[in-house]
Order: structure tokens, then sequence, then C-alpha cells
């Protein structure tokens, strides 16, 4: 690049874009090139493979048919120094949202079909493996479908662009299976805030031109579900503790505890509309708790409004547990709001204080109910008593009224005969 009189570009990595090599043959006519074998060295990945390029009557791109395979790249090694200042711009007008837009008719002339396989990939932090992904371009849709693995678990997806109309429309439909979500999340945002064995299915539809326009417009449904994991940063046990101490009012628990709070199942539907997220069927297994949830997630404006409900079906063994039975059965409220990057969690104080009362009337309720139900019991066996005596002294009655008519009889037949 020196050589050319071209600046090389700057690298997280200053040890790359040192080495580079190539071993290609050429076949073909003027109007067709095969490469084969096609080898090419960077550093310390090497891709093999071979490519075909037609040139079709009449097309101003051509056709390229292709098979390749690269052993292993980060790609994190290339990327801009992290010491390098960002620069900062305005939100995007609409004049450079125009100039940001996707090419269509390149789009629409790309005629592409092949197979690229990763041995292994690090791309933004993530580790991927056993990458296969078949690619197919015609006719304005474009095709793409992805294998690998991951964090443990397998990726399979299929996804496309088609670019026939002005507003290209974009599909998705993947799954990820047995991920291990902590080191996931751990190494693509540097934190944890969820972790566990995960599976998620996603099918979404967008269409747009820009980010902006494509989150607008993003629509369909992911289904969640985790086992084993915990939440960080939502520490249940203290809200809890919390709710107790503010109902005897007593001063609240000391901060300390361990900000997470564990569980052996999640779950949820994530169902989209127009960028905004819609769940109503947040479910939770904790120890000792259960936990439901209902709320939204708004993409665009990237806020929160969601409601997470909490409920002690057994406390703990002890003092710790003992303290909290009261609060056993009853729905602990709490509120989550605000922006992604500033969330608010609030204990519904008064949704507890509401939910006591009413759990406390349909006691009382319940309680009314059982010794009214104990009273006419007793009730019907006194009366059931009475009835089965009056029926012993009326069958008395009547067998004495019986013997006296047949005393009387003998009577009066002694006196016929004597």
């Amino acid at each position: 690049m020196q050589k050319l009189d071209q600046a090389a570009p700057g690298t997280a990595d200053p040890e790359v874009l040192k080495k580079v090599a190539a071993d290609l043959r050429f076949s073909g006519t003027p109007t067709a090139v095969n490469i084969k074998p096609l080898q090419l060295q960077l550093d310390d990945t090497r891709l093999d493979g071979e490519v075909d390029v037609i040139l079709p009557a009449g097309k101003a791109l051509p056709a390229v048919r292709y098979t390749l395979r690269i052993d292993a790249i980060d790609a994190d090694r290339y990327l801009p120094p992290a010491s390098e200042e960002r620069i900062k711009v305005a939100p995007p007008s609409a004049g450079a949202a125009a100039a940001g837009a996707l090419p269509l008719e390149l789009l629409r002339d790309l005629d592409i079909e092949g197979r690229l396989d990763l041995d292994n990939l690090k791309i933004s932090g993530l580790r991927i493996s056993e990458i296969k992904t078949r690619l197919k371009a015609r006719d304005g849709v474009i095709k793409l479908q992805p294998e690998a693995r991951l964090y443990q678990g397998n990726y399979q997806g299929s996804m496309q662009l088609d670019a026939r109309r002005d507003t290209p429309h974009f599909k998705l439909d993947d799954s990820l299976g047995g991920i291990a979500a902590g080191p996931l999340l751990q190494d693509l945002m540097g934190d944890a805030p969820l972790s566990g064995t995960g599976n998620i299915r996603s099918r979404l539809t967008t269409a747009g031109q820009t980010p902006e326009q494509m989150i607008k417009a993003l629509n369909g449904r992911v289904e969640l579900s985790f086992t084993d994991g915990q939440i960080k940063g939502f520490n249940l046990a203290r809200l809890v503790r919390e709710a107790k101490a503010r109902l005897d009012k007593q001063p609240l628990p000391a901060h300390g505890e361990v900000k997470g709070t564990d569980f052996t199942e999640l779950s949820a539907t994530l169902n989209i509309k127009d960028g905004v997220i819609h769940n109503s069927d947040l479910n939770t297994k904790a120890p000792y708790v259960r936990i439901s949830g209902a709320g939204t997630v708004d993409l665009v404006q990237q806020r929160l409004d969601y409601l997470v409900k909490a409920k002690l079906v057994e406390t703990e063994k002890g003092a710790g547990g003992a303290e909290l039975e009261e609060l056993k059965g009853l729905s602990i409220p709490v509120k989550i709001t605000g922006s992604f990057a500033q969330p608010r969690i609030d204990l519904q104080y008064d949704e507890i204080l509401k939910a006591q009362a009413k759990e406390a009337l349909e006691r009382k309720k319940q309680e009314l109910k059982e010794k009214a139900d104990a009273e006419k019991a007793q009730l019907q066996q006194k009366l059931e008593a009475e009835k089965e005596a009056l029926q012993q002294e009326l069958k008395q009655k009547q067998k004495e009224e019986l013997q006296k008519k047949e005393d009387a009889l003998k009577n009066k037949l002694k006196s016929l005969f004597n």
C-alpha cells in the first residue's frame, strides 16, 4: 500500500496487515472466467476455494458462483483502534438518510450464488465456529441461510431482502438453541445482565432503507426461554424484604445483598408491532417465588413501561423466612419505567397495601363462610336429631295405641265366652 502511495488504515492490532499472499489460476473465455484454485493468505487467515464469473449479455454486473472456505479470522483485530476519537454527529437529516439509502438498482442487478464456510470467527467480541452460509441473489431478491455453533449452542437462520419495490422489505426466521447466555452477553457487551441456558426463536419482518425506518417498521414475534440462570441488577429478595419493612414501618434493609435474582425457568413471548414490543406472559420460577410480567418496550423511543409481579409461594426456613410469612401468597408489584440507559425500578408499595387489604378481606370472608357452614351443619345435625326423636316418639305412641286396642279386643272376646 505504501508503494502505491496509499495510507494503510489504522487497526486495533498493529501487527495485522503485515503479510499477504495469493495463488490464483485463471481459465475461461471472453464471457466467462473460472478461478481455481483460489488461495489467499492475509496475516494468519487462509481462504481457499473457487469462483466462476460470467458476463451475460445485456447486464452491467457479472454473475458470480463461488465455493469458499476460511480457516479462522479475528475480525476485531482489523477494526479502527479503540483510542481513535469518535466524531460526534448530529442525527441524520433527510438528505443524509437519502445519501445512505440502499443502492436498489445495484441490488436488483445482482446474480450471485454460492457458499462460504468459516471454521472460526471472532467479531464484536463474539466467538463463533463451524459457520456455514448459503447466499443466493437474483432478480432483486437476496436470500442468506447461515448456521453456526456458538457458546455451547446452535444457530440456524433464513434471511431475505426483497429489493424489487421502492422500499426494500426484510424477513428473518431464525433460532438459537442451547446458548450459554452469560458468556455470550459478556463477550458482546462486556456485561452479562442475564445468564442461563437460552432458546430463542424469531420471526420478524421490516421495511425501509435506514436503521431508523427499519426499527419503526419492525413487526413479528420472538419466543424466549431460559433455564437455571440469574437476572443481574434485579434483586427480588431485597425488594421483598423492603416491602416487609415498609409494611412494618421499620428501617429499610441495608444494601449489601447480591444484586441478582436466580431462576430455574424464565419464558416470554414478545409480539412486536411497528417497533414496539408487547409482552403479557412473562413467567419465571425462582426459589420460593413465582414471577410474572407484562408491559411494553418501545424500540423507537428506547423506553420501558413494564410491570413485574412476584408472589411468595414458600418462605425460607429459619428467622429469615418466618418474618416474610405474612407476605406469602401476596402479589408484590415492581414497576420498571424510563429509558434503556437509565431504567427506574420502583416497588409499588400502595398496590401491596391494597393487595394485603384484599387478602385480609378474602381471608375474613372465608373465615365467616367456614363459621356459617359449621353453624349450618351443627343446626342441621340438631334438626336431624330432633326429627329422629320425634319419629321415635311417634312410633312409640303408635305402638302403645295398638297395644291398647289389642288388649281391649281380647277383653271383649273373653267376656263373650264367659
